[in-house]
């Protein structure tokens, strides 16, 4: 007579769900602290403002609208405006970009625009315009008091990035 080695082989349903559980939540945690995004790093923060420049330029032409970007440097978000027919300002939904607050550890130092100047307190608008033009613009990022520039190029919509904090001609 043989016993049955198929007494307890593998694993049961209620262990291979908890395994996969604890996997996902460790990835869950993990996962953005290792591609940066978690931490709100700069270089993060960059890249989706650049992607909100592109998305709206795009939109403006695309949609033949006038587009704000409105960056509140109190609340240190961003989030965009179009003109409705009575010449009000109202929010833009629709646009892709919705209402972005920066992550604590980086911050807009300041914005100059050509209508508006240096803007360090308030509300900064950069215009979008149905042409596929964008208002010439900077934006000075900062994170553990290192600068950063994003330069807007006012015809192509070009970005340029700079380490430091580069004055506007």
């Amino acid at each position: 007579m043989t016993v049955s080695s198929r007494g307890r082989r593998g694993f049961t349903l209620i262990e291979t769900v908890v395994v996969v559980l604890i996997i996902g939540l460790l990835t869950l945690v993990l996962l953005p602290r290792i591609t940066g995004y978690a931490s709100g790093d700069i270089r993060s923060v960059s890249r989706h403002l650049i992607g909100a420049i592109q998305t709206l330029r795009d939109e403006a032409e695309a949609r033949q609208l006038l587009l704000v970007l409105n960056v509140n440097l109190k609340e240190q978000s961003y989030e965009v405006s179009r003109f409705n027919a009575s010449g009000e300002a109202v929010a833009y939904p629709e646009g892709g970009v919705a209402k972005v607050v920066l992550p604590g550890r980086v911050k807009i130092m300041d914005v100059v625009t050509l209508r508006q100047g240096k803007v360090a307190e308030g509300i900064a608008y950069i215009h979008f315009f149905p042409s596929g033009r964008v208002e010439k613009s900077s934006f000075h990022l900062e994170e553990e008091g290192r600068p950063s520039t994003l330069s807007v190029a006012p015809f192509s919509g070009k970005i340029r990035i700079d380490d430091g904090y580069i004055e506007q001609n």
